[in-house]
């Protein structure tokens, strides 16, 4: 007749020996992985260390470059739209004095708040 009470012991304990290697595995898994995390990060570290030693200072100088330059294009582009609105004023004037010249002897204020336009609004020209 089978024992099947030492069978299943047996079985336990060959799974319990089983899941002890995979966990010791794992553990030495891990810690070559760390090891080579931390000889990867001091690599990396003095890799860095090294490129900006020997190109921080181009780099720098191009960066610097870049910023002047970029300065100086929102001024030009500043005055160029300080430009345009000069131009854009003086057209409107111009045609407002075109206008007031084709409009005879009629004069008319511009705007409402003109401090001579009560002058030119009274009703006797009579003084």
């Amino acid at each position: 007749m089978v024992d099947y009470g030492a069978e299943m012991e047996r079985i336990i304990d060959q799974c319990r020996r089983d899941a002890a290697a995979i966990e010791n595995d794992l553990a030495e898994i891990n810690r070559r992985t760390a090891e080579t995390s931390a000889i990867l990060t001091e690599r990396s570290r003095a890799a860095m260390r090294e490129f900006w030693e020997e190109h921080g200072e181009v780099i720098a100088a191009a960066q610097a470059e870049a910023e002047e330059q970029e300065r100086r294009e929102v001024e030009e582009r500043a005055e160029r739209e300080r430009q345009a609105a000069e131009l854009r004023e003086y057209r409107e004037a111009m045609a407002r004095s075109a206008a007031a010249r084709r409009s005879g002897d009629v004069v008319v204020p511009i705007d409402d708040e003109d401090p001579e336009g009560e002058y030119y609004r009274r009703e006797s020209w009579l003084v």
